[in-house]
């Protein structure tokens, strides 16, 4: 759990997961799916996800700046 009872999502280096290439899935990966989920230019339907949930610098990700 983070500050205020709010918890945090910490992604372990996992070698055995793997794209279906064979290519590891790495942290800039899950990375770069979190910043596709908060971006409303994806049109993804699961879009409005993230605004059940906190997500630091959503708006920041979304802009594509740098989050911190």
């Amino acid at each position: 759990m983070g500050q205020s009872g709010q918890q945090s999502l910490d992604v372990p280096s996992a070698p055995w997961l793997k794209w279906s290439n064979g290519e590891p899935i790495t942290a800039q990966d899950v990375v770069w799916s979190w910043k596709r989920l908060v971006d409303p230019k994806t049109g993804s339907p699961y879009a409005t996800y993230p605004g059940t949930m906190h997500i630091e610098n959503a708006n920041d990700i979304a802009r594509r700046q740098k989050a911190g």
